[in-house]
């Protein structure tokens, strides 16, 4: 089928975070914090919200430490990921 299209499905928000480095330092590396209660695997695309609260879509990479919520603090779990960066 000649111009035919792919759809494309988000599967997940959540926000930009920092898997290591710090922007003090100038050596940051950004990652993906996907909110709990969301399934998501590698390769999956998410949107994520900035500081500014702009959102940009970007592809999962590999899953790195998870954090249970407390309810009872008000606090919500998520999952760090690395993001899929084009090169």
């Amino acid at each position: 089928m000649k111009g035919s299209s792919m759809a494309t499905t988000i599967k997940a928000f959540g926000e930009w975070c920092i898997l290591s480095g710090s922007k003090k330092d100038n050596d940051a590396v950004y990652g993906a914090r996907i909110w709990e209660g969301q399934t998501v695997k590698s390769g999956d695309l998410v949107v994520l919200v900035n500081w500014k609260g702009h959102e940009s879509m970007t592809v999962l990479g590999e899953k790195g430490e998870t954090v249970k919520g407390n309810p009872q603090r008000g606090k919500v779990g998520y999952s760090k990921w690395s993001v899929v960066t084009n090169k």
